[in-house]
């Protein structure tokens, strides 16, 4: 009874403390009459979409205060839409206490699956990745709500929902794409279960199925009529095609086109870290704002990014079939985790912002802190964390950032999480769960 006083202050400092935040910064930065340099906040990218929708404009040629552009599909900034009847301040507002929401529940379903250990091991991985978090709740990105959707239809997937975790991985896929690497890895291993007869698994595919079609089919004819819905969607796949699949060499230029510094040092992407490197090495010439004169060489950075796309690819494919047949087991569980951090091998621009979703991943590291591997995964990630960030204050220190630290930290601790991970004792399909033991 002596401790409950303890744990209500706690929890009421904890409130307070979320509420000053959310109004005496997240609030302050999406302020629109302090001009671009004091704005920021990525809500408006998607606040300009709904309202060049809302008024039947082009969603993607609407451009925030600070120049940036829409790229998503068009689910977000239509379901952004009733955000646009508030100022921005209290948009951000809104936005912000739906993001707290979603990292609870990400937590607390993140926490009961881990087991006893669960609640530390949670906490730890917050830790881990509290910068991310933080800047992900200034900004008003939609990543925290990503990551919610994949922990919940990881949830349900363990208790044997699959239809209701294709729903929710679908929604994912409708907001950004990123969670359709998990979700195909799911699927898959489904294939596998409803080849060898396993009627149950057929739940997730026709889930996941439903749910794309009411993200991209249903709700925006709905919102927007069918043929205009078409015409919208038409837009965002020619988008996404010159953003992101476009031939070596040609992609679209970001800064020109969506004012977005793509070559700053805090973008971990491949594509940006290889075409640095390859400027310094061949001795380039690089702008003040980090952008390498490439020429020609940009198609081999291009290239460098689509091996490693194409390599993490191929992880997911393996990790599919060898670990994920019981979807109740730890090594369904970690591959999942797994799954959820390999697109930042695979995406062109990886901001702090996009790496919340790996805080199951570091999870699984902080479960298996008693292990040797664990501990070493640990000290690589606080090292490579700590040498990410202090590249923003000291120069010395900034080409370790901008040859990807971060991104090398964390391809080391998926390296450790995949070798130390429980493995099912028979196939990918049918095999019994493993013990809830750490991961690595």
């Amino acid at each position: 009874m002596q401790r409950r006083p303890v744990v209500v202050g706690l929890v009421v400092a904890s409130i307070l403390a979320i509420v000053a935040f959310g109004w005496f910064d997240v609030r302050q930065r999406a302020r629109t009459d302090r001009g671009a340099k004091y704005h920021r906040t990525d809500l408006t990218v998607y606040l300009a979409a709904a309202e060049a929708l809302a008024a039947g404009g082009d969603p993607y040629d609407a451009a925030s205060p600070r120049g940036w552009r829409y790229v998503y599909p068009p689910l977000l900034a239509i379901v952004a839409r009733p955000l646009t009847a508030l100022a921005v301040p209290d948009a951000a507002l809104v936005v912000y206490g739906l993001s707290v929401a979603a990292l609870w529940l990400a937590a607390r379903a993140l926490a009961r699956g881990l087991g006893t250990r669960g609640p530390f091991a949670v906490g730890l991985g917050a830790l881990a990745c509290a910068p991310f978090i933080v800047q992900t709740l200034q900004r008003g990105q939609v990543t925290l709500l990503l990551l919610a959707l994949q922990v919940l239809a990881w949830a349900a997937l363990a208790r044997g929902r699959g239809a209701r975790a294709g729903l929710l991985l679908a929604a994912g896929v409708g907001l950004r794409l990123t969670p359709l690497l998990p979700a195909a890895m799911v699927g898959l291993a489904c294939l596998v279960r409803i080849a060898r007869g396993d009627r149950a698994a057929r739940r997730f595919p026709l889930g996941f199925a439903a749910g794309l079609a009411v993200a991209f089919v249903v709700v925006p004819a709905l919102a927007l009529g069918p043929a205009r819905a078409r015409e919208v969607t038409a837009r965002w796949l020619e988008v996404g095609r010159d953003v992101y699949a476009a031939a070596p060499g040609e992609l679209a230029d970001l800064r020109r086109d969506y004012a977005i510094n793509e070559w700053s040092f805090k973008n971990q992407g491949v594509r940006r870290v290889a075409g640095t490197t390859i400027a310094r090495l061949e001795g380039l010439p690089v702008a003040p704002d980090g952008r390498p004169d490439l020429g020609d060489a940009e198609a081999a950075a291009d290239r460098v990014a689509l091996g490693a796309a194409l390599l993490a690819g191929l992880a997911a494919v393996v990790l599919a079939l060898r670990r994920m047949g019981d979807p109740a087991s730890a090594a369904h569980r970690a591959a999942f985790a797994v799954g959820m951090a390999l697109p930042a091998f695979g995406t062109r621009y990886c901001y702090p912002v996009h790496l919340v979703v790996l805080l199951p991943l570091l999870a699984e590291v902080a479960l298996a802190l008693p292990r040797a591997r664990a501990r070493a995964a640990a000290v690589v990630w606080a090292a490579g964390l700590a040498a990410f960030y202090a590249g923003h204050v000291v120069a010395a220190v900034r080409p370790a950032a901008e040859h990807g630290v971060l991104l090398a930290a964390l391809l080391v601790v998926l390296v450790v999480v995949l070798v130390g991970a429980p493995r099912p004792a028979r196939g990918a399909a049918g095999a019994p769960a493993s013990p809830p033991s750490g991961a690595a």
